[in-house]
């Protein structure tokens, strides 16, 4: 029953890292969901008949529910309780996920199994996105009545404005990448998917992919190769690497410039008034009236879900119910601050923002550890961390997808830094 609750909870995490899918009766998230349930209950009676002992981290779940609890709380100023239980039913599945993954997880073994899982997610985000890059009409075409509604709309939305774009963090998959790079095995096939994951993100047009690329492999240079320093060997590998990473900007730069009149450096140079300008200006101005929504209701905030009613007139929300789902997703991305402290004060007020930040620290002090003393893989899998919270500084993150994925890291570093914690607590002795 044990393997059929692992292999249960995999094809969860599957499914919520993939597009959502129109089954007709059900989207496939919809179907995911149904499985953290359907496990969650497993765990809670087996717990009950003290036939599993649940592991976990006191600090951690604390940690976590006290930030569970400030996004709770914040009910008290929404006013409307109907988009406010929207978003509390998301954080409800966050908590199962949660869960879930501290009693998955705890073996080696699992934690090597989602590997697997994130790397197959990562070629298929890959192979999507190069259709949709060579071919974006006929994946329109062929998508239209595939994907959730809300989800085609932004993949539209952003075809029409020349970038690629999926609810996906193919960026976060480099620090493992370049850690299986280093550690040796088929170094070809690796070297192939790190200069695909490198196109893939260039060509999506989006900058702060690109900035997450950038973090990612110069971080796990310096990480995974500097204990390794000396190694004349490593060395010459390192100057390889980077060498090869500096020629696929190259060639990418002058193959986009050749059938694009646009590319992602002409972004980067701020060469397009409406695209490059505005969008930073108006993501100021985005940041800085949510502070302002945020101090309307310091404590607690606005509510879950209720950031919207709140936001410029020429662009809140004032009807749901007569939107279509793609419309309405379209119309959340743009008003969304995107930006993941800022949103969090606006809808859940000082409280909210302060159990976010020690969530924050509290990683930050852990990580710092594992750095130090930890192996390979779980320094791999922290840089990875960070550049996942890198991209929610300037990206909406109310999808499942970015907190499943959030999670799930946390969780595997967890497991993967144990040991040094149990050292540092026997050493204290």
């Amino acid at each position: 029953m044990v393997d059929i609750l692992v292999n249960l909870y995999y094809l969860s995490l599957f499914i919520f890292l993939l597009p959502s899918l129109n089954l007709g009766f059900i989207y496939s998230h919809g179907i995911a969901k149904l499985l953290l349930i359907a496990i969650f209950i497993y765990l809670v009676y087996q717990t009950y008949r003290k036939k599993i002992i649940l592991q976990a981290n006191i600090k951690l779940s604390a940690l976590f529910m006290l930030f569970f609890l400030s996004q709770s709380l914040s009910v008290i100023q929404a006013l409307d309780t109907t988009l406010y239980f929207s978003s509390f039913k998301k954080l409800i599945f966050i908590l199962l996920f949660y869960f879930a993954s501290l009693f998955i997880l705890k073996t080696e073994k699992d934690r090597r199994y989602i590997i697997k899982v994130l790397f197959t997610v990562l070629l298929i985000n890959i192979l999507l996105q190069i259709i949709i890059f060579l071919f974006p009409n006929f994946f329109l075409a062929i998508t239209e009545k595939i994907l959730n509604p809300g989800y085609y709309g932004l993949i539209k939305m952003n075809i029409n404005r020349g970038r690629v774009f999926l609810e996906e963090y193919n960026e976060v998959m480099i620090p493992p990448i370049v850690y299986l790079l280093i550690r040796g095995g088929n170094k070809k096939l690796f070297l192939l998917l790190l200069t695909v994951t490198i196109i893939v993100s260039y060509i999506s047009g989006f900058r702060t992919k690109f900035a997450m690329t950038v973090f990612s492999l110069l971080t796990s240079f310096v990480v995974l190769l500097f204990t390794k320093i000396k190694a004349t060997r490593n060395i010459l590998n390192m100057g390889l690497l980077f060498t090869a990473v500096l020629s696929i900007f190259g060639l990418l730069y002058f193959y986009i410039s050749q059938i694009s009149p646009y590319s992602l450096v002409d972004r980067f140079m701020f060469q397009s008034e409406i695209a490059d300008v505005q969008s930073v200006t108006r993501r100021i101005e985005n940041w800085n009236e949510a502070i302002m929504i945020g101090l309307s209701s310091p404590i607690f905030g606005v509510g879950m879900g209720n950031y919207n009613y709140y936001a410029n007139t020429e662009r809140r929300i004032t009807s749901f119910i007569s939107m279509s789902k793609e419309t309405k997703a379209i119309k959340e991305d743009l008003v969304n601050p995107h930006n993941l402290l800022v949103f969090t004060f606006a809808e859940t007020g000082f409280f909210g923002l302060i159990c976010l930040l020690l969530l924050l620290i509290y990683f930050i002090f852990e990580d710092i550890k594992v750095i130090i003393q930890g192996n390979d893989l779980s320094k791999a899998f922290i840089i990875s961390f960070w550049c996942l919270f890198i991209y929610s500084l300037f990206n909406p993150t109310v999808n499942i997808t970015y907190n499943i994925l959030f999670w799930a890291l946390r969780v595997f570093i967890y497991y993967e830094g144990e040991g040094i914690n149990r050292r540092s607590h026997v050493g204290n002795k």
